[in-house]
């Protein structure tokens, strides 16, 4: 289950968003939380990326996508958890695409 190269690059940029936006978070606001789970989850999207594991990387997008839905509908903001979780979604859908074609 090797991950292609494209697939490689749409993780790597979607967890440098991730990072960045982490570290946007904490900046601004002070967010510790936003700073250690951005960090901890793009330390295991680099990790699916060495092992070349499209699973792994597929996972942790999903798991992502329903922390930032639970997030929207627990506090009732639409910023930052919606758009979030439209990019993650938007991620997963084509990353399932570029390693599932035939």
């Amino acid at each position: 289950m090797a991950l292609s190269a494209v697939s490689q690059w749409l993780v790597l940029g979607y967890t440098f968003l991730l990072t960045m936006g982490g570290l946007i978070g904490y900046v601004k606001a002070g967010s510790v939380p936003s700073l250690i789970s951005s960090l901890l989850s793009g330390s295991i999207l680099l990790y699916g990326v060495y092992l070349s594991n499209w699973k792994v990387c597929f996972l942790t997008l999903v798991v992502l996508c329903v922390v930032f839905l639970w997030r929207w509908s627990k506090t009732g903001k639409i910023m930052p958890s919606v758009p979030l979780a439209c990019l993650t979604a938007f991620t997963c859908i084509i990353l399932w695409v570029l390693e599932n074609k035939t």
